[in-house]
């Protein structure tokens, strides 16, 4: 009986462990855990995400202005002045995803998303499944 309690807790340790990066945690704009915020009538994009959002209002309405999150490299200004707005669309949506959803942090790069060692990049994530269909439709919209 001691051995399967210990067992139970063993495993409960590990969930846990393995559900702290179930939370917002990547670095900059982002809160540390998702909670309902309100972006206003004057925000358009990113709306799906105010029951439970990761990013604040403030992070929300920068989002479609080019430069200011992440200065060229945003993907909304710099290289492509010409964009259509179909093309455009598909930046917003993704800087939408990236700032906003709660279950980003799941993907972070790191093995202990609580602790970022030096040189980690904490913004950086990867294994995030994403449609090849999805890929298809943002490469046909910017081609």
């Amino acid at each position: 009986m001691a051995l399967l309690q210990i067992a139970v807790l063993a495993t409960g340790l590990v969930l846990a462990a393995a559900q702290e990066c179930d939370v917002c945690h990547l670095h900059y704009y982002h809160k540390e855990v998702s909670s309902p915020e309100v972006f206003g009538v004057d925000v358009t994009q990113c709306r799906e995400y105010q029951s439970e959002a990761c990013c604040s209002p403030k992070t929300v309405k920068g989002i479609k202005v080019a430069g200011y999150l992440y200065g060229t490299g945003d993907g909304l200004s710099g290289s492509c002045p010409n964009r259509s707005d179909k093309c455009q669309a598909f930046y917003v949506e993704e800087l939408c995803f990236y700032e906003c959803d709660k279950n980003l942090g799941k993907y972070r790069k790191h093995e202990d998303c609580t602790n970022d060692k030096p040189g980690d990049n904490g913004w950086e994530i990867e294994a995030m499944p994403v449609k090849a269909s999805y890929c298809n439709a943002w490469y046909d919209a910017c081609k």
